[in-house]
Order: structure tokens, then sequence, then C-alpha cells
């Protein structure tokens, strides 16, 4: 949900060496920014940005590059927020299904 434009692959697998991390399911959660997916994240990311910051500025093409460093500003903190949430989310949701499954081999 990190606005990476289409270079999340191509970082995922770098930083995967990097940080010996799981490179499969860091290419599959990658994959969920894609093109149908992003305008969404954006958008959410924008409006999470702008909430934070108190930023006014309508979120479309025209006031883009009139306010370029603003809206940018409110996309980029906005994204840290949500990816930083959706992480979270994503970390407990996936140990609770871990537990489950543990569980449920032992009975």
């Amino acid at each position: 949900m990190f606005p990476t434009f289409g270079f999340g692959t191509p970082i995922v697998l770098v930083l995967s060496r990097l940080l010996k991390f799981n490179l499969a399911i860091a290419v599959a959660a990658s994959v969920i920014s894609n093109p149908f997916t992003s305008p969404f994240f954006m958008y959410l990311n924008y409006k999470v940005g702008a909430l934070i910051l108190n930023n006014p500025i309508a979120f479309d093409i025209d006031n883009w590059k009139e306010n370029l460093a603003d809206t940018g500003l409110s996309i980029l903190i906005g994204s840290f927020l949500v990816s930083g949430f959706m992480a979270l989310l994503a970390y407990y949701f996936s140990k609770f299904m871990v537990e489950r499954f543990r569980n449920r081999k032992k009975t």
C-alpha cells in the first residue's frame, strides 16, 4: 500500500535478500498493489494524510500540478499510517490463523 508506482515487486526482491524474509509471501503481498487496487489505496492514503496534516486540497489531477508537494506529502504520510496499520492487521490475522491451524492439527 506504499506508493511505489510499479516498483514494489523489484524492491521486495532486493529487500528479501538483505533482510532474509520469506520471498514468496513478500511477492504475493506486493502484488496487492496492482493497477486495479492502486487508485483505491492512493486515495485512502491521501485522505488519511490530509486528515493528519489538516490539508484541505481536493484530490484531482488539476490540483496535483499546482499542489504537488502538499499532495505528495499527504500521500506519503498517509501511506506510512495505512501501511503500518495493515501490516499489524495482517500480522495478527496470520498469527491467529497459524495458531488455529496448529491447534486443529493437535486435536
